[in-house]
């Protein structure tokens, strides 16, 4: 698919932006963390966008040392913004990550910005109470990954 706009994000060799949480970054809350350092979403240039900010030092994300985004790192910027548009201020029930299909077309460099564009799936745009969104991981104008989520909502009571 074609990729979206790379973000402002960070000096060379700093992860695309480093610890998204850091200053910028999203509370850990918005996107179903605990901690701050597991946060690695910021919020972007343009509506629709956001900002992977990962930490080469986080100890699950990187289990050994790489010269590229690791897909698990990349996974998880998908799934908080997955978690952050299901779970926002319009929100009206808890869900659940039900299915995730990632197409991978070359590799996330880990020294340059990266941007998740939300493609399809923005608030309201599923009919019925289960949600699908798409969302590419890009880096200069290029998509280097490609998420399919679909959120089931949870029962209640």
């Amino acid at each position: 698919g074609a990729g979206g706009r790379a973000g402002s994000a960070g000096s060379p060799g700093s992860a695309g932006a480093g610890p998204a949480s850091a200053e910028t970054g999203l509370p850990p809350g918005e996107v179903g963390r605990l901690r701050a350092k597991d946060s690695v979403l910021a919020p972007g240039e343009a509506p629709g966008e956001w900002r992977l900010g990962l930490d080469p030092g986080h100890a699950i994300l990187f289990d050994h040392p790489t010269d590229h985004i690791p897909l698990m790192a990349a996974l998880e910027g998908f799934r908080q913004l997955g978690h952050l548009m299901v779970h926002g201020p319009e929100a009206t029930r808890p869900y659940a990550l039900a299915r995730v299909e990632v197409e991978c077309h070359a590799f996330g460099e880990l020294d340059l910005p990266t941007t998740l564009v939300l493609r399809d799936g923005a608030p309201g745009s599923s009919p019925g109470p289960a949600r699908r969104m798409v969302v590419e991981a890009c880096q200069e104008d290029r998509s280097f990954a490609t998420a399919t989520m679909d959120w089931a909502p949870l029962r209640t009571g």
